[in-house]
Formats: C-alpha cells, structure tokens, sequence
C-alpha cells in the first residue's frame, strides 16, 4: 500500500516545493505502456486521488473565508454555507474575486492567484480520475506493446471520448503508479494552500516570503 505523502510544506522538511514542480506534475501524462495485473490496486490509488483533492477543496474555501475576515483556523458560518453549498467553479471563482479584491499588495495577490491556477488544474486531473474506469488493454501503438489494467475515459461519454472513441483515441489511459503521482500533486497543492494562508495571517511556524513573492514562489 501507497503512503500518503509528507507535507512539502513542512518547515523540518528539507524545502518548499517551487510552483512549476507541482504544475509539471499536475501536466497530462502519456499512456502507460505496462498496466497493472488486476483493477485492486488501480481501486486504491483513484480512492487517494479523489480524497487527496477534496483537501484541496478544503483549503480553497478556507482562504475565501480568511480573505473576506474569518479568523485563521477557524470557519465562519459564511464560510461553511459556501463549503457545502457550492460547486468546486463557484468556490474558485468566489475566491479568486476575494484575491483580486482584497489583498492590497499586487505582488502578494499576483502570488495568491498563481497558487489558485494549481487548484483549477488539479481538477480538472481529479475529473478524469473520478469519471474513469479499469479496462483491460492489450495493444500496440507505434511498434509498442500496451497491456494490462489500465484507468481510461467511460465509452460512451461523449464529454470525455465522442461517441463512442476506440482504446486507441483515448485522452488518457493511466496505471496505478502514474495516479499515485497525481494524488502526491494534490496533496502538495493543498499544502501549499494552507502554506499561502498562514503567510497571509502571519501564524506559520516559519516565514516563507518567497511563497507570497511572483518571482520566487
């Protein structure tokens, strides 16, 4: 079994993750050329996947409700009307207004909604795990052999495929180890969520200006 990854953002940690680590790492990844024997392990790393981004979700709401006054730590009732009412779309664009809006100091709130564009890449990652489903494959594509258990689109969803697509035209077809990557990539983008929101308060163990700063974050 995967263990969940360590908070990046961990001051005893040996350093903060830089933003373009976490987005290379949040970037579509190429067809696996080996699956897995059997769906079990696929089951449990789309399972991490999905509820390491719902810390994200958390976090997304949390800075709303500090940037329009809650206190850091806490949720205000405002905040959890918005945490359990609206969509993910909805919490991203109410926090970015609050961003744009309330932080005075423009290379702060430039830093903030950079932090914020790992939030809306990373769901549309989660979207295609959650959606997906285990196939088993066995082709070749450019003389490569592919096989095993893989995590691709639904057939017959023609958000996703057409209608429907065969294996071959797949936007993504994915192995275990592979959503594990994902999942570690939500997991740093929260951190780094929650890093943003103690330097804006001021109460982290540590201050880490470059977080806050366009040209070193």
């Amino acid at each position: 079994m995967t263990e969940t990854p360590r908070c990046a953002a961990d001051p005893q940690h040996d350093s903060v993750p830089k933003y373009a680590s976490i987005s290379d790492a949040l970037n579509p990844k190429v067809f696996a050329n080996v699956g897995g024997p059997s769906s079990e392990e696929l089951f449990y790393q789309v399972g991490l996947a999905t509820s390491m981004f719902e810390k994200i979700q958390d976090e997304v709401v949390q800075l709303f409700d500090q940037l329009c006054g809650g206190p850091f730590g806490r949720i205000s009732p405002m905040g959890e009307i918005i945490g359990a009412t609206s969509s993910f779309n909805v919490k991203m664009d109410l926090v970015t207004q609050a961003a744009r809006s309330l932080i005075a100091d423009e290379n702060k709130q430039a830093a903030v909604l950079r932090w914020l564009k790992l939030a809306t890449k990373a769901s549309l990652v989660r979207n295609k795990i959650a959606h997906g489903r285990p196939v088993g494959v066995h082709f070749v594509v450019e003389g490569e052999n592919r096989r095993g258990t893989f995590w691709a689109p639904s057939l017959f969803d023609t958000r996703k495929v057409g209608w429907p697509k065969i294996s071959a035209e797949w936007d993504y077809c994915w192995n275990a180890e592979q959503i594990r990557e994902y999942s570690s990539a939500f997991h740093l983008t929260s951190a780094m969520l929650m890093t943003v929101r103690e330097q804006l308060a001021g109460v982290g163990e540590e201050s880490i200006p470059s977080v806050l700063n366009l040209a070193t974050m």
